[in-house]
């Protein structure tokens, strides 16, 4: 099995905590370097090259893949040894084929359908929505390792990119340099708390925009949801199921809300 590591020139990818979803590249034996691999590492999953349904047995003995992409040139036998070793382990994970458009475009169908999509989280996802980009970066702004894990579990499931901020400074540092589509925010953080991250990142032009749930366990007073007049929620971490809400009407296609309602 060859890994390809997930490629970026975004400085935050140095300085966070960074986790993507992982993407199986079935590929054949023969060759050396994926082109399919390379396209989704750029895209920003982590990548691996598997050469049989041994190699992914392997990986689903530590971990549950986002989804498994197979190139064209992959022998239909091979494609149904790993179906049949799926099937086998109860595993479920979305088999999706990588195609070539008309003008050299990657396009991504998830097997045994035909519906083409332009992204591989679109194929995964069965959704036509235009997509802006392959992945959705959250933000998580969170001191408790605990917690921070558990949204992170939660995302990756969701097909997010996650980088993790340890407490308020770097989380402020983090947002302006990769610009996250959603920041998950907690308050209570030693000397850089949440609500000196909200006043810090409207006072930037740049991170001003970027919506921001907050994750508390603290209670709230007027005066405080006063300082918080400008993120879109306040949740509470006893109900991670309302900051699971939240985080869909941002990062999901409408139509996959409506589906799931």
């Amino acid at each position: 099995m060859m890994a390809a590591t997930p490629a970026t020139h975004d400085t935050a990818f140095f300085e966070g905590d960074v986790i993507a979803p992982l993407v199986l590249v079935l590929t054949p034996p023969a060759i050396t370097e994926s082109v399919v691999a390379r396209y989704l590492s750029d895209a920003g999953y982590a990548v691996a090259c598997v050469r049989s349904s041994e190699d992914v047995s392997n990986v689903l003995n530590t971990v549950t893949p986002f989804a498994i992409a197979v190139a064209e040139s992959v022998p239909h036998d091979d494609i149904a040894m790993v179906v049949h070793l799926l099937q086998s382990r109860g595993a479920q994970v979305p088999i999706v084929r990588v195609l070539r458009g008309p003008t050299g475009q990657m396009l991504f169908s998830q097997m045994p359908e035909r519906q083409e999509y332009p992204c591989l989280n679109n194929a995964v996802r069965k959704s036509l929505s235009p997509a802006t980009s392959e992945l959705k970066t959250v933000l998580v702004i969170e001191d408790d390792d605990s917690m921070s894990q558990l949204l992170t579990n939660v995302l990756i499931e969701h097909g997010c990119r996650v980088v993790r901020a340890p407490h308020g400074r770097r989380g402020v540092r983090l947002a302006g340099v990769c610009m996250p589509d959603v920041i998950v925010l907690d308050l209570r953080m030693p000397e850089f708390d949440g609500f000196k991250v909200v006043d810090s990142l409207r006072a930037d032009p740049r991170t001003a925009p970027i919506p921001v749930v907050v994750h508390t366990g603290i209670a709230l007073t007027e005066d405080d949801h006063a300082r918080l007049a400008t993120v879109r929620a306040v949740t509470i971490k006893s109900d991670v199921a309302a900051l699971l809400q939240q985080l869909d009407e941002i990062v999901r296609p409408p139509e996959l809300l409506e589906e799931a309602s």
